[in-house]
């Protein structure tokens, strides 16, 4: 029978065609099948050079009018028909054009995205799990770091309303995340200085927090290099824009000369909050996350520290800098400033480590009892209430890993270890020393032989004030401050 012929397939077109008629068909085939397929091929491609409509014989002037004819009258209809919409309650305007529903509306927006991330050679979407489509590798990076990190995320699709000189337009964050109330948005240096005024107005007109990540090489070890994250005080009233930049992790607000904090052992944002908003305005306020409780352990040292401020000021090409070190982070700034003191423009020092041990009680160790801690903490205050619950959770979090014990008991071994008497005298960089009268940690006698020490120094003490000036008496230490700039600055 006819139908059990052997058949080979055509090497040109891939149609099985039977042995005896295959030379046959090569010879007319040319890619295209049987004769009948090529004479329909070739009837397309003189309609085609004509311009004239397969589906309903018109003819047009020019191939971009009988392109807008097909979308018009053919394309939509067929789509329609596909979604089992057409003579289903969808009527037509004057024109005769038909309008889809919500429904097909959003069917169709995914049929086009689906198209645009198969065929488009510049796309670089990736479906990072089923149904959440990543549209770049800053993204995805992102996205693996949070869920290592076991962070729950959202890829955010809503989108918030900005103001663009009296014009209302719509701006997406990347990410959610629920467990913060925070959104996230990784971008590439040139797109954080375009879209800032963007995201600011977004942030102001609907009450969002959006941070915003730099960084191209962030990645799982990155984040563990850079050790646990000071988050802000719920009482913040500026926007701190978390940034990430080489191997760096920071705090930053303002614009204008730079501005370091050198947090002490257990310090943040909450011990200068108050100081870094009100100086924000004219300058550049910066805080590194140091690898306190991340580096290796026989590194973990008050001498890596300075050598990692001087990276990261290195890193970010920072000229002239202003440090204000608080405790040991007083130390790590002398020590940077002995080995760059073309660097820095003047040092600020509260309560710094340097001549002297930082005592801490053993009793600080037993890291279970919260009361316990919530009192060690206070104790380093005159006023008692200054310390927030906050402050307190995350010095209590911050020492229930023991890895971060036994880092912490190195670091002011560290400090006891390399005391700086002679190499003070060498420094002649303009200092302003803070001291609160009432420090137990470095008492104000420990103010007074720095002043000594430093030839070019002021000092200033406070009544009624305990180890953290600047978290204590911000008002004072403000004042104080802005009577410095002027005479380093003006």
């Amino acid at each position: 029978m006819a139908g059990n012929k052997p058949k080979k397939e055509c090497p040109l077109c891939k149609i099985l065609i039977s042995v005896s008629n295959l030379n046959k068909h090569i010879k007319v085939c040319g890619g295209r099948g049987t004769q009948a397929m090529k004479d329909a091929a070739l009837k397309e491609d003189v309609a085609l050079r004509k311009n004239i409509c397969l589906d309903c014989g018109k003819e047009f002037k020019t191939i971009q009018a009988l392109n807008g004819h097909k979308q018009r009258s053919h394309l939509r209809v067929a789509e329609q028909r596909a979604f089992g919409k057409l003579g289903a309650g969808l009527g037509g305007n004057k024109k005769g054009e038909f309008h889809h529903s919500e429904e097909s509306k959003q069917r169709l927006s995914m049929l086009a995205c689906e198209r645009l991330a198969k065929h488009s050679k510049y796309s670089q979407n990736t479906e990072y799990r089923p149904g959440v489509i990543l549209e770049s590798s800053y993204e995805v990076r992102t996205a693996a770091i949070l869920d290592t990190l076991g962070v729950e995320w959202v890829k955010v699709r809503q989108g918030y309303v900005w103001d663009d000189a009296g014009k209302k337009r719509r701006y997406i964050p990347d990410f959610y995340l629920p467990g913060y109330d925070l959104f996230l948005d990784p971008k590439n240096d040139y797109l954080i200085t375009k879209d800032k005024e963007k995201i600011n107005s977004a942030m102001e007109i609907n009450n969002i927090k959006v941070v915003v990540l730099s960084n191209l090489e962030i990645n799982e070890e990155f984040i563990k290099r850079c050790g646990p994250i000071r988050r802000l005080p719920s009482y913040a009233k500026k926007d701190f824009f978390l940034k990430t930049k080489l191997n760096h992790i920071y705090y930053e607000i303002g614009k204008g000369n730079p501005v370091i904090l050198c947090p002490g052992l257990f310090g943040g944002v909450y011990n200068v909050l108050e100081v870094f908003e009100h100086f924000s305005d004219n300058y550049r306020m910066l805080m590194p996350f140091f690898p306190m409780y991340d580096m290796p352990v026989h590194k973990t040292n008050v001498k890596s520290l300075a050598s990692y401020l001087g990276l990261f000021i290195n890193d970010l090409q920072l000229n002239d800098v202003v440090i204000i070190g608080s405790s040991m982070g007083g130390g790590i700034a002398l020590i940077h400033t002995l080995n760059n003191p073309s660097k820095v423009k003047a040092l600020i020092l509260c309560g710094s480590s340097g001549i002297s041990n930082i005592p801490l009680s053993t009793v600080f160790f037993k890291r279970k009892n919260y009361e316990n801690i919530k009192i060690q903490t206070q104790n380093i205050f005159y006023n008692k209430k200054i310390p927030p619950d906050e402050m307190i959770e995350e010095v209590y979090n911050l020492i229930l890993s023991y890895e971060n014990v036994i880092r912490v008991i190195r670091l002011t071994k560290s400090v006891k270890k390399y005391k700086m008497h002679e190499e003070l005298k060498q420094i002649k960089t303009p200092i302003l020393l803070i001291w609160g009268k009432n420090d137990i940690v470095t008492p104000p006698k420990i103010g007074a032989e720095f002043h000594k020490l430093l030839s070019n120094s002021e000092l200033h003490y406070l009544d009624n004030c305990g180890h953290v000036p600047t978290q204590e008496k911000p008002t004072e230490v403000i004042e104080i401050i802005t009577k410095f700039f002027r005479n380093i600055y003006f």
